[in-house]
């Protein structure tokens, strides 16, 4: 899927829509100096899941790994920027099973 096509799924998403995102990172192996006959390239793939936080930056999918929900104001915590060339793949979380607490009594 093209990075369009990402984008134009994330805006169909519900307000704080779970998800888990593939994305390739950019990354630097250790430092010093390296033979370029010997150097083995590496692909780092990281896999993030959170909640979308849509509209938050135009060139970022945005997510956030807590959402705290208020009568007035939302507020989120653990906030990742992810540049939109740099996914994979995004796939909708859907919960299949709830487990409540019993209440303290």
């Amino acid at each position: 899927m093209d990075t369009q096509a990402l984008r134009h799924y994330v805006q169909g998403l519900g307000k704080w829509s779970e998800v888990r995102v593939r994305w390739r990172d950019a990354y630097s192996p250790s430092s010093g100096w390296h033979d370029t006959d010997d150097y083995e390239v590496e692909d780092a793939i990281v896999t993030t899941v959170g909640h979308v936080w849509k509209n938050c930056h135009e060139h970022y999918l945005t997510l956030c790994g807590s959402v705290f929900h208020s009568s007035t104001v939302d507020t989120v915590g653990d906030i990742n920027h992810i540049p939109w060339g740099m996914v994979l793949d995004i796939e909708l979380v859907k919960r299949i099973e709830k487990y409540e607490q019993e209440p303290h009594q």
